[in-house]
């Protein structure tokens, strides 16, 4: 780089030769510049490692102080190199000094890229944090989805479920219902059945003991009432049949 082709050569004016007293403060001011150069460099190589605004911020701005310290000491040096037989070192210097300050400020100098270099990495972190921001948002949806399909499913299953329960009930009811019509009909006709059984058997049973007097009613039109006819007209045969035998018996 030219920093350090400028640091050597201001170190080769340690190696002149000459009775000229100005040559001593000449290498002198070359030595500082020498240091400052190599300060420089460490410069360099940090903003160009750094990722960070303000860091990269704070190093150019102490970039732009030491170069304007060194242009101090390049005109120094020059005025100093008046008169003095330095082999071109200074004149080579002075190339490489403007290399170097093209290298540092011009258009694809290293300030320029190191901004180019921090406008890429904040491009990435936007587009980092919108592709996270979209992520979140994406899962959010889907979450949404979720439970919104999941809160459907419940609501079709307890509405499957009332519906089930309502069924049961409704079928539990209708169930009820008819068990107890039932039982109300089978007392019904029990009754029913059991009132005219007792007359018939009362009247069978005073039939088979002799007596011949007793009618059973007859009212109705069902099997009981023929059958209490029937018993009736037994009876009524009987009587008949002992009547007769009596007059016989009498005659």
């Amino acid at each position: 780089m030219a920093a350090d082709e400028a640091s050597a050569l201001m170190l080769d004016l340690s190696y002149l030769e000459s009775n000229d007293p100005s040559l001593d403060t000449l290498i002198g001011a070359g030595t500082a510049i020498d240091n400052k150069l190599l300060t420089m460099n460490d410069s360099f190589i940090e903003l160009a490692e750094s990722i960070d605004e303000t860091q990269s911020a704070n190093i150019m701005e102490d970039l732009e102080y030491q170069l304007s310290n060194l242009q101090v000491d390049k005109d120094y040096v020059n005025r100093l190199a008046t008169g003095v037989d330095d082999g071109g070192t200074i004149e080579a210097f002075n190339e490489q000094y403007e290399l170097l300050i093209d290298a540092v400020n011009g258009s694809n100098g290293l300030i320029a890229l190191q901004r180019q270099k921090l406008a890429e990495v904040d491009k990435a972190a936007q587009a980092q944090k919108r592709a996270k921001q979209a992520l979140e948002t994406a899962l959010a949806d889907i979450n949404t989805l979720f439970d919104t399909v999941q809160a459907q499913s419940l609501e079709g299953q307890n509405a499957i479920l009332e519906s089930v329960q309502e069924n049961l009930v409704r079928n539990t009811v209708v169930a009820i219902l008819g068990l107890t019509a039932a039982i109300f009909l089978a007392v019904i006709v029990t009754r029913s059945i059991s009132k005219p059984l007792k007359h018939i058997n009362k009247g069978l049973n005073q039939l088979s003991h002799g007596d011949l007097s007793t009618k059973l009613p007859e009212e109705g039109n069902d099997e009981f009432s023929a059958l209490s006819a029937k018993v009736n007209s037994l009876t009524d045969s009987l009587r008949e049949l002992v009547v007769i035998f009596l007059s016989r018996k009498s005659a």
